[in-house]
């Protein structure tokens, strides 16, 4: 981007009243899910990694899923 890496500290001292982060989120996943698959790729696991991944529970949970089984019910 054309905007330099500031803290929103920074932002905040050239007069933003509002500072948002929009893709660090997404760079600092991308980059993860690259990791993870290099060690897949020579490792062959991925359960090094577990203690950085949420369990499928609480993947099930954030992503409502128990919603989307009740569609599917419906319309199948």
């Amino acid at each position: 981007g054309l905007t330099p890496a500031m803290s929103a500290s920074e932002f905040y001292a050239l007069g933003f009243g509002i500072v948002a982060f929009p893709t660090t989120a997404l760079r600092v996943a991308a980059k993860t899910i690259a990791h993870l698959f290099a060690d897949l790729k020579e490792q062959g696991d991925t359960r090094p990694w577990e203690d950085r991944m949420l369990s499928l529970d609480v993947l099930n949970q954030l992503m409502r899923l128990e919603k989307y089984e009740a569609i599917d019910q419906k319309t199948l």
